[in-house]
């Protein structure tokens, strides 16, 4: 459900910037399996506005939600 990744989501937001930022991406990458996959390629994938973080929507698409 969306409160499931909003709670994953937060849980990786170390600074409670409401924000993930590239430093906090390879613990959620690594939780979710893809340890191989590096920050740079998700947040290009992931950030649609270019403020070099994902917000919680920009989260949402990528994991298609």
């Amino acid at each position: 459900t969306r409160d499931e990744i909003k709670a994953f989501f937060d849980q990786h937001d170390d600074d409670k910037s409401g924000t993930l930022e590239k430093n906090e991406l390879p613990p959620l990458l690594k939780e979710i399996g893809l340890e191989g996959v590096q920050a740079d390629q998700v947040l290009a994938a992931a950030d649609e506005n270019g403020d070099g973080k994902i917000s919680f929507d920009e989260f949402c698409k990528l994991v298609g939600v």
